[in-house]
């Protein structure tokens, strides 16, 4: 059971009339699962306008949470309140769970009020949140101030100013490239390389990352080019490519455009055994979909890096619980939410003191599944990548 609080003074009042609001609405769609409640007959409105409800019970978790549930950025806050209510689901059954939540999505210049507010009311083991950089480098100086461990969500890990501990839960592209590099130059013995990038700030800095570190492993980088993100003109920058007959070409883009490029180039008989490869986002069904054709039957003709395996028990267990139960399909993020929560329930006592799940968290090192490198200014938690190929429809792991 999950009682989810609204902590005193940060939510407006809601009536049941005929403008439902967002939040109402995430709410009804977790009712099916957990009370909102320990009062009977409590409805969810009276219990945003009554405030928290007087402790009867001892929880066996106790965790807060900073969602944007209203503003620009609802729809990710809905993403993620859906992905914590699937881990407290799937989790250790029996046990009560107690949430208290703030709303950050049309409080951004009053998110140190609302963290201030939250750790230091509520006996929280753990904050979830904020999600957007913007909001969680602006607490980071009160995060040692309250030494609750706060695990924030940054795109990359420079994003968000470091603190002593703050948990940052991301994917590195320094590890995906690391993986690609490895696997193409030492296991597949093939060192030179041309590579595309969009001009966006994901594609430069994973074009930069990839170029230093295969260098370090022998790689030759025979052409490096950009693209702009309509890919106008870019079958003029794939003609310059075909003199140097690359045995690798990197295109460190979304899977629609790299889906795009690819296409372009294996309909030219100078790229026929060329090995394509790219990060993450290439592993969907909408990228195999499109590439079906031109790489049918050919294992290493695209390879890529992930954090998730759609075969594994693990995904299908939280796919099919979430799509059943929000008739919704999930991505990496919800499930991204879903891991590093049902990993804070597994490692959280209700009761430790703070440093101990802290240190429970730094000691993970030793995990299968996740990887956490301390410094003296926080930690970075991430799960091992996998490296995975196309064969026809399907996704296969090959390390």
């Amino acid at each position: 059971m999950l009682i989810i609080r609204f902590v005193k003074n940060i939510m407006y009042n809601t009536r049941m009339d005929s403008r439902v609001t967002f939040l109402s609405i995430v709410i009804i769609a977790l009712l099916p699962l957990f009370s909102l409640s320990i009062i009977p007959q409590k409805t969810y409105a009276q219990e945003i306008e009554t405030g928290p409800v007087e402790d009867v019970v001892v929880f066996n978790k106790t965790f807060g949470s900073m969602l944007p549930l209203t503003g620009p950025y609802s729809v990710l806050g809905e993403r993620a309140a859906k992905g914590i209510a699937s881990a407290v689901q799937l989790s250790e059954k029996g046990l009560l769970y107690q949430m208290f939540l703030r709303d950050v999505g049309e409080f951004d210049k009053n998110v140190l009020n609302i963290y201030s507010s939250l750790v230091s009311e509520s006996n929280v083991s753990f904050v979830l949140g904020p999600l957007t950089s913007g909001s969680a480098k602006q607490i980071s100086t009160l995060i040692d101030r309250y030494k609750v461990p706060t695990i924030t969500f940054p795109v990359f890990g420079d994003s968000v100013k470091s603190s002593a501990n703050i948990i940052k839960f991301y994917y590195p592209i320094e590890d995906q490239v690391e993986y690609l590099a490895d696997y193409t130059i030492n296991s597949l013995k093939l060192k030179k390389f041309a590579v595309l990038y969009p001009k966006t700030k994901f594609g430069t800095r994973f074009k930069d990352k990839f170029i230093d570190y295969a260098k370090t492993k022998g790689g030759k980088f025979l052409h490096v080019s950009s693209y702009s993100q309509d890919l106008t003109g870019i079958e003029v920058e794939l003609d310059w490519i075909k003199p140097f007959s690359p045995e690798v070409i990197v295109i460190a883009d979304n899977p629609s455009r790299a889906a795009s490029i690819i296409s372009l180039l294996t309909k030219d008989k100078t790229f026929t055994n060329v090995l394509f490869v790219g990060p993450n986002t290439w592993n969907t069904k909408y990228f195999s979909d499109l590439l079906e054709k031109e790489v049918d039957g050919l294992i290493h003709k695209a390879i890529f890096t992930d954090y998730l395996n759609t075969e594994s028990s693990e995904w299908k267990t939280f796919s099919d619980f979430y799509t059943s139960t929000f008739n919704d399909k999930p991505g990496l993020f919800e499930y991204q939410i879903y891991k590093v929560t049902k990993l804070l329930f597994a490692l959280d006592n209700n009761g430790d003191e703070k440093t101990r799940l802290f240190d429970k968290i730094a000691n993970l090192n030793t995990s299968k599944d996740f990887r956490v490198k301390k410094t003296k200014t926080g930690l970075e938690i991430y799960p091992k990548p996998l490296l995975l190929s196309l064969e026809g429809e399907k996704f296969r792991v090959l390390k």
